[in-house]
């Protein structure tokens, strides 16, 4: 669970104490070494669903996909550049896009094992 420490009125970035194990977690799955071409792909795939200028996949963010192991590691997003209402169907995509990233992951840590 991510916290967040008060320096008075000012609060700094979340405290989050499971960021190395999920550190850990990324190197098993070869992840943040280097960039990633099929990561790269998958989002761009997802801005052309979605409609958006950008989409990415991250790895720190507080809304994470749980993987095997219970280990929470990270969250498709979608910016636009203008304000828009995603309604359920794009929030529902949003989350398809999520269970194909999971499958990916998946089928990625299948083959280094």
């Amino acid at each position: 669970m991510l916290s967040y420490e008060s320096t008075g009125h000012l609060l700094l970035t979340p405290v989050d104490r499971e960021a190395p194990a999920r550190a850990v977690r990324l190197r098993e799955l070869g992840l943040g070494e280097r960039a990633d071409t099929e990561l790269d792909a998958f989002a761009r795939r997802a801005a052309d669903v979605l409609g958006a200028p950008h989409a990415g996949v991250n790895f720190v963010g507080e809304e994470r996909q749980v993987f095997r192991r219970g280990i929470v590691l990270g969250t498709v997003c979608a910016v636009d550049v203008v304000p828009r209402r995603w309604g359920t169907e794009g929030l529902a995509t949003a989350k398809g896009l999520a269970a194909e990233l999971v499958a990916l992951l998946h089928e990625r840590e299948d083959r280094r094992a």
